[in-house]
């Protein structure tokens, strides 16, 4: 491949790009913000796992998107109240925590670890339900499975989204380029060995025989 072809690729995949976190962007907003979150990033990622996990790159990106987002309004809105109450949950004992003394002080090493795990298990909740259908407790089983197993992919997340909030506070036109699809090819990438090799097994395991 030569420069021009490498080029083309990359302009190619910025476009796509580009195109899917404007999507994200408009069916978030379409859902309240709150409410169109959680649909329209399983969207996200459904996209990102057929362009790279599965080499198709013929699906119509916009009619595809609004098919996972209302299939998955009600179901992903669900786990996303369970997420809010759980984060809200560790918010109020780490504001706990801040404010006291003595004994109770000794309980942070805990709150870190629960809030790495809440982390951890959030961040590869949209790669494995766009993966599975294993229902909530299934999801949560195997997000925390490969945040246990590959602390330097979380690690490299958390790095990722780090420098996109300062570049956008210095280029706040990429929030509208490439906030949320570049972390979302990122993170398919990086889980898209492990997730198959855990479908494949469960695929096995489910068979007759």
């Amino acid at each position: 491949m030569n420069g021009w072809e490498r080029f083309n690729t990359l302009a190619y995949w910025l476009m796509r790009a580009a195109y899917i976190n404007i999507l994200w962007i408009l069916f978030t907003i379409l859902g309240l913000g709150v409410f169109g979150f959680f649909p329209a990033t399983v969207a996200m990622f459904s996209i990102s796992r057929q362009w790279l996990v599965k080499k198709d790159t013929s699906l119509t990106i916009f009619k595809r998107f609004v098919q996972v987002y209302k299939q998955e309004f009600f179901p992903a809105n669900g786990h996303g109240l369970i997420f809010f109450a759980l984060g809200y949950i560790l918010y109020v004992d780490v504001t706990f925590l801040i404010v006291s003394e003595g004994w109770v002080t000794n309980l942070w090493p805990l709150a870190v670890i629960l809030g790495m795990i809440y982390l951890s298990t959030l961040v590869f909740y949209f790669p494995v339900k766009a993966t599975f259908e294993i229902g909530f407790f299934g999801y949560l089983r195997q997000a925390l499975f490969i945040g246990l197993a590959s602390p330097v992919q979380l690690f490299t997340v958390i790095l990722t989204a780090a420098a996109m909030v300062a570049l956008i506070y210095v280029l706040p036109g990429l929030l509208l380029m490439l906030a949320g699809s570049v972390p979302a090819f990122l993170l398919t990438s990086m889980t898209a060995h492990t997730l198959t090799k855990a479908r494949n097994r469960n695929d096995h395991q489910a068979s007759p025989g």
